[in-house]
């Protein structure tokens, strides 16, 4: 069991995270037994699912197996967000209360298992994000046992093809190398049979359409090369409901991750207005609204952002990247003295499970002080700012090459500006570049440009290239961002085998 760890447990995106325990559970109104929600569960369900405050001791005092389910919800969300590990051993002892709770039901219901599968895949998110994977692994396991259970007796129950769908897809994004291991377990599945399961779910009438939608949306966005139908669904949601904090957060999220941070700025200048009494504090919006105006370029502004995440955030992940990037935009500003000062905090704060706290680590522990303006245009191509990325390395010398490494990222870095503004031509010449000059380096700039070279020829229509540059994304070892290119590159090479 020890093999489900850090390798890529942890790699699993916050979003994505985020989305696979909000997205727990709404059960039709119109139900009388305790299983099934009444009108004052889906409420609070409802409000739960908006980020906003809903009273414990309220849902405590109802004596009903849904609203049990309700308040168990309600702390996995708290415990998700605040990311305070001090709050973990009364969250395992809640946890194991309302399963012990649920085992002694005798009752004919398709809600028991369900529930008690749904409460493991909470439990499981909340033991990675606090670093406890081997607890994670446990968990999901438990969790896949349960609902396959529930299908087995209740084949026409369909709720529980958003659980299992959700399995399918975790199960799915394990890298090969552990699939002994999920064999061994009893555990099988793929990104593609999930999605297969959620939009089952989402084509049907059942009150967890929606729920279906959102989470293909993520799926769309994070893993499959889908994201403007991801930013398209996703916008639609938001504008229908501008209050929801939850789809504001996810829809900047996906935004942020296409390049369009001016739009995301807009987002999130609109949710700042929501952090209110009424809702539970989040401060990853303030962590989100840092990390667009460093792409931006607004280094002074950012640097105010990161230190009052800093301040206020209680738990250990993204601090260390949020440290590293604060001395990053003091570099930028040409204060390297303050930037060193941070850079020595990164080192000692918060936790490496997380993506972009892995690469803070690795930035720190090789080469902090980057090429500024290599780095300049990276951030602003990561934010969609194309003419002023492309001026920032057209103003590069050759004397400003500093050593292998930033001579293979400039290949790179153009590659992805040619790619982004449809220089198609040009950017296949400079990932192949790209690929060619890094050699047996284990940088993320060659796994990333084969992956994105098979991206161009799937448009292409030129399957044979297309899994010839998937095939060779995934023979890259140990980069740091191998899980999630990996995730794509699989995701890809399944769906030309559906072709």
């Amino acid at each position: 069991m020890s093999c489900f760890d850090k390798k890529w447990m942890s790699y699993i995106s916050y979003p994505l995270f985020l989305c696979l325990v909000f997205t727990g559970l709404s059960i039709p109104s119109s139900a009388q037994n305790t299983w099934q929600f009444d009108q004052e569960d889906l409420i609070a369900y409802h409000k739960l699912l908006n980020l906003k405050i809903v009273d414990k001791d309220l849902l405590l005092q109802r004596d009903r197996n849904a609203t049990r389910y309700l308040a168990h919800f309600r702390n996995s969300i708290e415990l998700l967000i605040s990311d305070n590990e001090q709050d973990l051993d009364d969250y395992e002892k809640r946890t194991d209360d309302i399963l012990d709770y649920f085992k002694k039901d005798k009752g004919e219901s398709p809600y028991v298992k369900f529930y008690t599968a749904e409460v493991l895949l909470q439990s499981a998110f909340i033991q990675l994000k606090l670093g406890h994977e081997l607890s994670a692994g446990w968990e999901l396991r438990r969790a896949y046992r349960e609902i396959r259970r529930n299908i087995k007796q209740y084949p026409d129950f369909l709720p529980h093809y958003k659980t299992i769908g959700l399995l399918h897809i975790i199960i799915g994004s394990v890298p090969d190398k552990y699939n002994w291991l999920l064999s061994l377990l009893g555990m099988e599945g793929s990104v593609m049979e999930g999605l297969k399961e959620l939009r089952m779910l989402a084509s049907s009438e059942d009150i967890f359409k929606t729920e279906a939608q959102l989470l293909i949306l993520l799926i769309q966005g994070y893993i499959l090369p889908e994201t403007d139908s991801s930013i398209q669904g996703l916008q639609q949601l938001f504008e229908a409901d501008s209050d929801n904090l939850l789809t504001g957060y996810l829809y900047v999220s996906v935004l942020m991750k296409s390049q369009k941070n001016e739009i995301a700025l807009q987002i999130l200048d609109s949710l700042e207005s929501l952090q209110k009494p009424s809702y539970i504090p989040f401060s990853l919006l303030t962590y989100l609204k840092a990390e667009a105006l460093l792409q931006k370029g607004d280094y002074a502004e950012s640097i105010k952002k990161y230190e009052e995440f800093i301040a206020i955030h209680q738990g250990e992940n993204y601090l260390k990247d949020a440290t590293y990037k604060t001395g990053l935009a003091y570099w930028l500003l040409d204060q390297p003295d303050i930037a060193t000062t941070y850079f020595k905090d990164a080192g000692d704060i918060g936790m490496a499970l997380t993506e972009v706290d892995k690469h803070a680590n690795k930035q720190l522990e090789s080469d902090p002080f980057v090429n500024r303006k290599i780095m300049s245009a990276r951030l602003l191509t990561d934010g969609g700012y194309y003419q002023q990325a492309i001026k920032s390395l057209d103003n590069i010398r050759s004397s400003d090459i500093r050593d292998k490494k930033d001579e293979i990222e400039l290949n790179y870095r153009k590659a992805r500006i040619y790619h982004q503004t449809d220089q198609i031509n040009a950017a296949i010449a400079f990932y192949k570049l790209t690929i060619n000059s890094s050699e047996k380096n284990n940088w993320y700039f060659a796994p990333n440009a084969a992956l994105q070279l098979g991206f161009i020829y799937l448009s292409e229509d030129n399957k044979y290239l297309a899994e010839k540059y998937f095939k060779k994304a995934l023979s890259y070892k140990d980069h740091e961002y191998k899980n999630s290119i990996d995730n794509k590159a699989k995701s890809a090479l399944s769906k030309l085998e559906d072709q």
